[in-house]
């Protein structure tokens, strides 16, 4: 009989392959379709713009420039009066993390965020908007505060144990607990041997005593047990886990159980101690009674088991099966002496009690034995408890001792019986262990010798093995014997000593102990034979390693050895945070080793329920991830030092670090510069006026830079601003670029080209006729004193306001570089203190060209990447100026400076051949800005860039592509050729929308800024899987829904509205999967952030960053592109059919 499951299993065969039918056919449509356009593309010439562009009546020819951006204008001016088609506008907005992006080299490698990371960032990102901040802040204060890290993983037992502290009261834990209940042990393990005898041989031990040893004994226990009571009401107590801090909780605790015995006690040796001394006694308080009342105090034996379980426990924990046996036998032998010197003690007071009846003949009196010395007595006492004689010399009226002797005979029996017991179920449960351990060494030794192993082989498998079963333990335990809590406070216990070595993971052990307990708990152990490879250079590298045990090798691409043994050291920990990187050294065991790792997939597992401890962990992780893709690049990098400087720079760099002040010498209120140069280097110092007459005079410029630190000493190498501050351990990025930019700007007054070329390549050196135009540039600026004392200043401190560990200090208001400064000379003048020493003058340029700078990015204007409406916003803010054309002049002079030491070097090694042609066009191009209008001023400078390419804009869409080839930074005909190909493949109606968007001037039209668009553009060339022509397809949809929400917002009376792409940025740069990305706005949400939006990528995104094409994604992306290629296709033939009529 035919199963039911059969036919189903057919169903679906014939599915999938009627699916790659379809598949098949669409991929073979698209690739004549593609054969179509190609074709009907080669029939034009490609460097005509206008045989692709739409109909004339949409674009007019235009005659001049002039006429070319009226065309723009009321295109635009047409186009807002348009309903916008759909979007995602409208959907609610939830917060997401954007994401930090830095443009890094083209020589560094690009690692990029792990998915599981970015999708923990986005979902702990969302759950802070859900969280108090103020108690964020309190936490960290709480952390703050503590001198080491606490490892109880509960916030409750934190917080007892701060309280336990603030109130001086001890922990059960504490040092100086555990010595004084050892004194108390010493002092009661005296006390059961004492008191018997003392009773028996009536002694007196009383601070009266004539014995001296006695007499301090007792001295001793009454001070000691008098100052126990003080400090058993200032001693915590564990309560149903919890520790109890609270003062009333541990007098009630106390009241209820040794309160009341041991004022008693206490008070008995008062008592007897004020008796002795009194000449008369009482005949209730006889001295008989009294020492049998003060025998009570063995009772306190019962106190000392904790201390009994502590020493218990710590033997078991050490694993040595010699100790645990020893430790097994001194506590019998202790318990049995305990009981037999107490019977003895016994026997010997029996008999002398009876030795006064003279109708019974004691067994003292029987032996003579009461005429012995005591310690004869004391032995012969002994020997009855221990071997009593048969048949016992009694008298036959005695009783008492015959029923005595039969109740030592039976506890005797009992005690020793008893202890052999527990000493034999100890030897017993030794041997299971060893029994089990053998068991497994017997199976794997007949295993080899079934497999005919090599005698060599196996006694290296077997010793292993030995290793192997040592370090791992042979007894396990039940789980459901411990709790969550207690679990974790082992795991830290064992494993603390791994991780409080990092930086890191040291600060997550100060800040949030339970989330250190659980990353304790998940790291994994893993054992390796002599000469074995952890992990090999070139592999993938895929956790942490984490060395503990052993010796090792660290193998290093040029074949470098560093040995180590027994340390514990970190590897790969880029590994935890980047998507894909290869180890750049190997680890080989020298021995038998240890090692522990810790996965991704672990980390995130634990920082998924503590979103800002995992908010700490991903700004730490892209912090590494810089820090390390900077050290990749240095040529005598050091494998084994280098990652642990990423670690400690990122740790440095974080909120979190940075919110309890590790560092106090960082805080701007502590910082005084002048003080911490002056004693480093006592020489004088030198005034900004000093150096500018330098600058402007014929010395040397060789020593340009000692004079610069001398009068500048914001710019001091070893103790300036930059240095301070600078993140980047070794690279010194931000004291290069300062002293670049000064030796340039040095250079170029002085007219010098060698020192400003110097370290460029003689194949991209700058031209005599651009070095020309930079010194019309300069002779324009009119330099002065003033000038270059105000831009030099500019110069060394503008930077500061970038780095991490300072931003973090200001307030969101401060945090661009130019509001950051100013904030500085207004509040912390003791950070900058060269600004004091500028001339008057300097002083009015330096924070007018500040404020300027807050209002205008002229990097932003080199690429395009804003509107003409910030030109004519420049252009108000220089005419509300007592003197607008000075204060260009020094703007420009500092630009000139800036952006020539970009790339550091001792000159500019940024203003070659190729970065001075854009440069110099904007820098002309602004010299105007005060007598030409703001549109033209900006379509200028872009016509002009256009012109360098070959393309001429005598249409609105020529600068639509103009102003896209400056975004994407265009430099060679290879570039505008790509660029041109992409624009090519878009439909009609796409280059019609993005031609409305790129001409917008933000004047009289609407204008959208999309903030990081340029590195957008820069991810898509690099990803093979998005492309400059998917990013504008998707670029379209993005307008459509900005221009619906504009609508619905609160932002309509302003003309320019700035949308943040910096989610986008870092999609793109992860993304996959084609169709991932071209579908990724419906997955996002546009969350309006007064007056500006920001455009957040979803977790729905995050979670598929790393999907790969399939099938199925496959045939929805050529649905796609058929659709799309249809399209073109279509509009190609109508205007083919258009040109031949």
């Amino acid at each position: 009989m035919e199963s039911p499951e059969r036919p189903i299993l057919q169903s679906l065969l014939s599915l999938e392959v009627e699916l790659q039918q379809v598949f098949e056919r669409l991929a073979s449509q698209v690739h004549d379709l593609q054969k179509d356009v190609q074709v009907a593309s080669l029939r034009e010439p490609s460097h005509e713009l206008s045989d692709w562009n739409v109909p004339t009546e949409r674009f007019p020819i235009a005659s001049s420039l002039e006429t070319c951006i009226s065309s723009c204008d009321s295109i635009c001016e047409r186009s807002d009066s348009e309903k916008p088609v759909g979007g995602i506008a409208g959907e609610p907005a939830r917060r997401q993390a954007s994401v930090l992006h830095q443009e890094v080299a083209l020589d560094q490698p690009q690692l990029r965020l792990s998915p599981l990371l970015m999708e923990l960032s986005m979902k702990s990102n969302g759950a802070l908007n859900h969280i108090d901040r103020q108690k964020m802040k309190e936490s960290v204060e709480v952390a703050q505060s503590k001198s080491r890290p606490i490892s109880r993983p509960a916030a409750k037992m934190l917080e007892d144990v701060q309280h336990c502290r603030t109130c001086r009261v001890f922990s059960p834990e504490s040092r100086t607990r555990v010595l004084w209940d050892l004194s108390g042990a010493i002092l009661i393990l005296i006390d059961v041997f004492v008191s018997p005898v003392s009773i028996a041989w009536e002694l007196e031990v009383t601070p009266n005593s004539r014995d001296v040893s006695l007499a301090l004994f007792a001295w001793a226990s009454l001070i000691f047990w008098s100052l126990d009571i003080v400090m058993n009401f200032n001693t915590a107590f564990y309560s149903k886990g919890l520790l109890r801090v609270r003062r009333r909780e541990i007098a009630r605790n106390y009241a209820s159980t040794w309160l009341l015995f041991d004022v008693g006690v206490v008070s008995l040796d008062f008592f007897g101690f004020a008796s002795e001394s009194q000449s008369n006694v009482s005949s209730f308080r006889t001295a008989r009674i009294l020492r049998v009342l003060r025998a009570l105090r063995v009772i306190r034996i019962v106190k000392a088991s904790r201390l009994n379980v502590l020493a218990e426990n710590m033997v078991i924990a050490i694993g040595r099966q010699w100790l645990i046996m020893a430790f097994g036998i001194l506590r019998m032998l202790i318990e049995i002496s305990m009981v037999v010197h107490a019977l003895a003690c016994v026997w010997f007071g029996v008999g002398e009690a009876l030795s006064s009846d003279s109708q019974v003949t004691s067994w003292t009196v029987r032996n003579d034995v009461h005429e012995q010395p005591a310690l004869v007595q004391y032995i012969h006492a002994m020997q009855w408890i221990i071997q009593p004689p048969s048949p016992a010399p009694l008298d036959p009226a005695s009783g008492l001792e015959r029923f005595m002797l039969l109740v030592n005979t039976v506890v005797t029996v009992l005690v020793i019986g008893t202890a052999l017991s527990l000493l034999t179920g100890t030897m017993q449960e030794i041997r299971s262990i060893n029994e089990e351990m053998n068991r497994k060494r017997r199976e794997l030794r007949i295993y080899l010798h079934a497999q005919s192993a090599p005698t060599q082989l196996v006694m290296r498998v077997m010793s292993f093995a030995d290793y192997k079963l040592a370090r791992y333990s042979s007894v396990s335990y039940d789980p459901w014997l411990f709790s969550p809590k207690l679990q974790a406070e082992l795991s830290v216990w064992q494993n603390r000593h791994l991780l409080e070595q990092h930086p890191v993971f040291e600060l997550t052990s100060t800040v949030f102990p339970k989330v250190f307990a659980e990353i304790c708990r998940v790291i994994q152990k893993n054992l390796y034979h002599e000469a074995e490879a952890v992990f090999s250079s070139g592999s993938l590298a895929e956790c942490l390693y984490i060395t503990n045990d052993g010796s090792f090798a660290v193998v290093g691409h040029s074949g470098d050895l560093h040995y180590f043994e027994n340390e514990v050291r970190h590897f790969a920990e880029v590994a935890l945070y980047a998507d894909t990187v290869m180890h750049d050294c190997t680890l080989r065991a020298t021995s038998f080793a240890e090692v522990f790792t810790l996965s991704t997939n672990q980390l995130v597992s634990v920082l998924m329920n503590a979103p800002i401890c995992a908010s700490m962990f991903i700004d730490y992780a892209k912090d590494y991830m810089s820090q390390y893709s900077l050290s990749m690049t240095q040529p005598d990098r050091d494998v084994v030092s280098a990652e642990k400087d990423c670690a400690v720079l990122a740790a440095e760099a974080n909120p979190i670090y940075l919110e309890m002040q590790l560092h106090t010498h960082k805080l701007l209120k502590n910082l005084d510069l002048v003080r911490v140069i002056d004693s480093a280097q006592p020489e004088a110092r030198r005034s900004p006026a000093d150096f500018v007459d330098y600058v402007l005079g014929h010395e040397p410029i060789e020593s340009l830079l000692s004079n610069l630190y001398r009068s500048y000493i914001e710019s001091d190498p070893s103790h300036g601003l930059h240095i301070l501050f600078e993140e980047s351990h070794g690279h010194r990025g931000g004291q290069q670029r300062v002293e670049s930019s000064c030796v340039s700007l040095a250079a170029l007054v002085r007219g010098d080209l060698e020192a400003y070329a110097h370290p460029q390549r003689d194949d991209c050196r700058i031209t005599s006729d651009q070095w020309q135009q930079l010194q019309s540039i300069l002779n324009w600026t009119s330099v002065d004193q003033d000038k270059l004392q105000a831009v030099f200043f500019l110069l060394v401190a503008h930077a500061i306001g970038k780095y991490r560990a300072v931003s973090r200090q200001l307030g969101p208001e401060c945090q661009k570089p130019e509001a950051a400064l100013l904030h500085i000379l207004d509040f912390f003048p003791n950070v900058v203190p060269t600004a004091a020493c500028l001339s008057a003058r300097a002083q009015f340029l330096l924070r007018d060209v500040l404020e300027l700078a807050t209002l205008f990015n002229f990097a932003q204007m080199l690429q395009a990447e804003n509107v003409p409406g910030n030109v004519l916003q420049l252009q108000k803010h220089l005419a509300s100026r007592d003197h607008p054309q000075d204060l260009l002049q020094v703007y420009m002079l500092y630009v000139l400076g800036f952006i020539s030491g970009l790339a550091g070097g001792v000159g500019s090694r940024f203003m070659n051949r190729n970065n001075a042609r854009g440069t110099l066009l904007g820098l002309s191009t602004l010299q105007h800005i005060l007598d030409q209008d703001a549109k033209m001023v900006y379509w200028s400078y872009v016509h002009e860039r256009c012109q360098l390419l070959g393309l001429e804009a005598r249409q609105p869409e020529d600068l639509a592509l103009g102003r896209l080839v400056c975004l994407c930074r265009v430099q060679s005909e290879a570039d505008y050729s790509h660029i041109l190909h992409a624009w090519h493949q878009l439909s009609h109606e796409e280059r019609w929308m993005l031609t409305k968007h790129f001409v917008s001037n933000g004047i009289t039209t609407n204008a959208i800024v999309f903030e990081f668009l340029p590195l957008c553009l820069e991810q898509a060339k690099g990803n093979p899987f998005v492309t400059v022509r998917t990013l504008l397809e998707v670029l379209v949809e993005l307008i459509q829904v900005v221009q619906v929400a504009l609508r619905k917002s609160r932002c309509r009376g302003h003309r320019t509205v700035h949308v943040e792409l910096s989610d986008l940025a870092a999609f793109i740069l992860m993304v996959q999967n084609t169709y991932i990305f071209q579908t990724c706005l419906s997955r996002s949400k546009l969350r309006f952030r007064d007056p500006d939006f920001i455009l957040e990528l979803t977790q729905e995104n995050w979670g598929r960053v790393g999907e790969p094409q399939s099938d199925v994604t496959a045939i929805a992306n050529s649905v796609r592109e058929l659709l799309q290629l249809q399209k073109v296709s279509s509009e190609t033939a109508g205007q083919s059919w258009t040109s031949q009529n």
